[in-house]
């Protein structure tokens, strides 16, 4: 594998005449853009805009690639005649949402009574922001839809068969309920707080 860093100024285009079959770019500052030839002629596989972490495997290699820079930065890039790889990640990561982020887990699990779910929208459990996980086990012999008040088995978008588990980490705070087609079918909630 080589390994190839060069300077580019705004708008310019630098052709690499090295034979390779893979192609991966490693560091830009921002976007590039990759063309591969053989024989002189364009393959076809040209890449615009991509940053760090694109790569390539044109069908057949390729003899030169051409890589244009719009800014004034430096490029990081490796090629190969064989297959090659590269698990690094340049940069930063930042977590914008926090509301998303699990901070605390459960110490307390609970295994609440039964409910049993017919054919009208039936409470598993009330809201509960303190609660962090919940449990749902289809205990029945028919499908069971889970969701938010208004559930039915129409619009229900968590459906589960007789014996299926559902372990909900998103709105386990929330209040769930259950619908199904047949009367009476048993259904295990467990609550983690």
């Amino acid at each position: 594998m080589r390994t190839i860093s060069e300077t580019f100024a705004i708008n310019e285009t630098k052709a690499f005449s090295i034979p390779g079959s893979y192609f991966r770019l490693l560091s830009t500052v921002g976007p590039v853009s990759v063309s591969f030839f053989r024989g002189g002629a364009n393959l076809g596989d040209n890449a615009l805009a991509v940053e760090s972490g694109f790569f390539a495997l044109p069908d057949g290699g390729f003899d030169r690639v051409d890589v244009t820079s719009p800014t004034a930065q430096t490029v990081k890039f490796a090629l190969t005649r064989g297959r090659g790889g590269y698990d690094r990640t340049v940069g930063d990561v930042q977590i914008l949402n926090t509301a998303n982020v699990k901070t605390v887990l459960g110490t307390t699990i609970t295994n609440t009574a039964a409910v049993t779910v017919g054919v009208a929208e039936t409470a598993l459990v009330a809201a509960d922001p303190a609660r962090r996980g919940l449990r749902v086990l289809n205990n029945g012999t028919a499908d069971v839809w889970l969701g938010g008040a208004g559930v039915t088995t129409v619009n229900g978008c968590i459906k589960l068969a007789p014996g299926d588990l559902w372990s909900e980490d998103d709105a386990p705070g929330a209040a769930w309920f259950g619908i199904s087609g047949a009367a009476g079918q048993n259904v295990r909630v467990q609550v983690i707080a």
